[in-house]
């Protein structure tokens, strides 16, 4: 089950709350100091001048307190994610999500996992909520379909269960899925192969070594963890 991400703010080891009470606790001595600095003849001035006509003082202070409370916490929110945009703009939608993945999943628990088909990606969609130390040893004795064909034609390995695999650990499934999973309908050469194979394929013979291929695709898709072929061999 996947957090909020309110509630991810208040898991430890994020390092957000320890910041977030000593910033607290700077405007508390910045204020004091303040205090300090003006004695107390400035202090019973300001008094005077904006508080003594108000009659209900309580509750102007409590306002004060959290509206400056709620501004200062959206101003920090709104800083650190403009830092997060200019240095990854795909992380900036959910600064929650960002520190969870750079704080809490990357200190879990390394997996790995060995298979292939549709049971390896259906695990691996799971493990990635929990952990991003993931490594997916991939077999590679697909022969049908699309994976089939592109071996018989251009002499590379198996691509479909890679896939697969690249796609459940995607941080962007949802929407990867309607590119890599495309089949074409038309073309003599392109009916019936996956977008994703041909992908896979391209990249193997542009680096020449389709491990080399599976880890640039997993750069380009944002990858959590490591996807590994079996073998380089074709079996």
């Amino acid at each position: 089950m996947r957090l909020p991400g309110w509630v991810k703010f208040l898991l430890p080891g994020l390092g957000v709350k320890r910041w977030g009470l000593l910033a607290l606790a700077s405007l508390g001595v910045l204020s004091f100091g303040l205090l300090c600095f003006l004695g107390e003849q400035g202090i019973r001035w300001l008094y005077r001048t904006f508080l003594f006509h108000l009659l209900e003082r309580p509750v102007v202070g409590a306002l004060c307190m959290i509206l400056g409370l709620a501004g200062a916490s959206y101003g920090i929110q709104r800083l650190v994610r403009s830092i997060l945009f200019a240095l990854s703009p795909r992380k900036a939608g959910s600064l929650a999500e960002a520190l969870y993945e750079a704080r809490i999943l990357k200190q879990a628990p390394k997996v790995v996992a060995i298979g292939g088909g549709t049971g390896l990606p259906t695990v691996l969609r799971g493990l990635k909520h929990y952990t991003a130390n993931i490594t997916a040893v991939v077999t590679m004795m697909d022969t049908g379909g699309s994976s089939g064909r592109l071996r018989e034609e251009l002499d590379v390995l198996p691509p479909g269960d890679v896939r697969n695999c690249l796609l459940a650990l995607a941080e962007d499934e949802e929407r990867l899925a309607r590119f890599l999973q495309f089949r074409f309908t038309l073309g003599e050469g392109l009916r019936g192969h996956a977008w994703g194979n041909l992908l896979l394929a391209g990249l193997e013979q542009a680096l020449g070594s389709f491990d080399l291929a599976v880890e640039e695709a997993s750069h380009l898709l944002s990858v959590r963890g490591q996807v590994l072929p079996a073998t380089l061999e074709g079996v």
